[in-house]
């Protein structure tokens, strides 16, 4: 008995050593701009970093509640205390920030620091704000059914786990309706997407960090609790360094009428999903993206062997999957390394450019696009880097790239011509590349770059493929103006099939100029978006397609 004291007794100081640690670098002087933030190193204070993440309260701040609620009478009052009173500072923190509520998963997370401070801390004006903010972030995703962060892997696990959370530790009736709700949202919204022979979330996607799922195991693993180890889930094995905390305390469940989008081979389907509804007045340009369109819009289509995902207009920084093709060889396992896919990006000095602007529309394997250029637009980030209108900057090569991976057996042909490693070619015949059989046709419409007239070239490396447009290159640094640059476009088409099911040549599309924009017209679609250089509001109004009625059913 004396043993089993000893022991809990030095549990107990641990326990207190590292969480008092935990809170000990908080900012708590509500008078401070960082006030309830933390920086991420002890070695670096939170005064020196630049910028402070603001998102530390809502992150640190679940933590704290998540412990406060499920061990609060397990620990010493004096840790509780102090927890609780950092969990304070966190929820007050989120408050006074109040993030627009298109900052889907930071809304989330948040609004479950703030309702599990009210009621943990008795905090009347903390309790009132995080139900309001839940109705708001409920409306939110209520007035399109879906999220503004769209099919965004890792920020629809965090959503999920915050909402999941509030439905199963808030005790309130109308709270945890509402947290149904919106986890109904949730799941349809993903379920619609994946793409289970391959074991990948199919395009869009407003925000990634790569084009793998088995490269995000932390949504891999909240989907194999949440399924119950359904197949192929239960054979994943996540690396030794993913957290395992949140699948275990939430236990998330997939609804029945959703489990059959994860788990079964789709038989070709199409959805057309409004994400968001465009707004300049909104500042979360990262969430909504730099587009302003009336609506943001994505269009997925899935089948045994192939999804292809795009969305109607936005911008081209790299977390972005504007236009997203993956498929399955035969004998492939879900999560297959290297994934098999192909994106479009833009490309200046071989970073992503986020001063693009993207448009198209989509019917079943085939997609219309257009890439413009917009100013003032972002350079490596959307607005961390802001190119002012009429700045120059120093590049050396500027690209739209057909980006291909998973393709070491690619073969590329130009016309009737095999293409290698390096090949320049003209843009008047269509590029086919056949790969793990399936064949992708990309052709080139029209293109431009103020007096020059782009070229394409094929790039290999390993396992990836690069068909490039090649709208700048230079032996040296030279001042790019995109303002003053004046016609500044591609313009193409792009077909993703089985070779086995190829049964035609590719088409030609149908072409209309004006002085500032392109009508293409091909397989039954047409696009009308912005050739010359101009702002985001200029992209916005050329933009129109034959997109048909939006289609939000998820298949089940």
């Amino acid at each position: 008995m004396g043993g089993r004291t000893a022991r809990g007794a030095r549990h107990g100081r641990a326990h207190g050593r590292v969480l008092l640690r935990c809170v000990a670098d908080q900012d708590t002087d509500p008078r401070s701009d960082t006030y309830g933030l933390w920086s991420y190193y002890a070695e670096e204070p939170l005064a020196d970093m630049r910028p402070p993440d603001r998102n530390q309260a809502d992150f640190n701040g679940r933590t704290l509640a998540m412990v406060l609620l499920r061990h609060r009478s397990a620990l010493d009052p004096a840790v509780a205390e102090a927890m609780g009173a950092a969990l304070r500072h966190a929820a007050r923190s989120v408050a006074r920030r109040d993030v627009s509520m298109d900052y889907t998963n930071i809304a989330a997370k948040g609004t479950f620091v703030t309702l599990a401070a009210g009621r943990l801390l008795g905090d009347a004006d903390l309790a009132g704000y995080a139900r309001d903010r839940l109705r708001r972030f409920a409306a939110n995703l209520e007035a399109t059914g879906s999220l503004v962060e769209y099919n965004s892997p890792t920020y629809w696990t965090i959503t999920t786990q915050a909402i999941t959370a509030i439905g199963q530790y808030i005790d309130d009736d109308e709270v945890r309706a509402t947290a149904e709700r919106l986890c109904d949202i949730a799941w349809r919204h993903l379920a619609a997407r994946w793409h289970a022979p391959s074991g990948q979330l199919a395009g869009p996607m407003s925000r990634t960090y790569g084009d793998d799922t088995a490269d995000n195991p932390w949504l891999l693993t909240f989907l194999r609790t949440a399924l119950d180890d359904a197949e192929p889930f239960g054979s994943f094995e996540p690396r030794p360094d993913v957290e395992l905390v949140w699948p275990a305390v939430l236990e998330p469940s997939v609804p029945a009428r959703y489990v059959a989008g994860f788990t079964s081979v789709p038989a070709g389907s199409l959805r057309r999903e409004l994400f968001a509804r465009g707004d300049t007045a909104h500042a979360a340009v990262e969430q909504r993206g730099a587009a302003v369109v009336g609506e943001i819009v994505g269009t997925t289509w899935l089948d045994p062997v192939l999804a292809l995902g795009t969305i109607n207009q936005a911008d081209t920084w790299l977390q972005r999957r504007n236009l997203l093709g993956q498929w399955v060889a035969p004998g492939d396992r879900p999560w297959r390394r290297p994934a098999r896919c192909v994106r479009l990006r833009v490309l200046k000095d071989g970073a992503d450019f986020a001063s693009g602007s993207f448009s198209s529309v989509q019917d079943g394997k085939a997609a219309l696009w257009v890439v413009g250029f917009a100013s003032p637009g972002g350079d490596r980030h959307l607005h961390l880097d802001m190119l002012a209108r009429g700045a120059p900057v120093a590049a050396t090569s500027l690209v739209v790239s057909l980006d291909f991976a998973g393709a070491a057996d690619a073969v590329v042909r130009v016309g009737e011509r095999t293409a290698g490693d390096g090949d320049e070619f003209g843009l008047d015949a269509p590029v086919s590349v056949v790969t793990g059989g399936v064949e992708c046709t990309i052709g080139v419409v029209d293109a431009a770059f103020g007096h020059t007239k782009p070229r394409g070239r094929l790039r290999r490396d390993g396992h990836r493929v690069a068909v490039d447009i090649v709208l700048l290159a230079a032996d040296r640094p030279v001042d790019l103006d995109l303002a003053s640059v004046g016609q500044a476009f591609v313009a193409g088409t792009f077909e993703l099939a089985r070779v086995d099911e190829r049964w035609r040549p590719p088409s030609s599309a149908g072409v209309r100029r004006s002085t500032h924009g392109i009508e293409l017209s091909w397989s039954g679609l047409w696009l009308r978006a912005r050739t010359s250089v101009g702002t985001r509001a200029d992209h916005a109004a050329a933009f129109s397609s034959s997109a048909p009625a939006i289609i939000q059913d998820p298949p089940v």
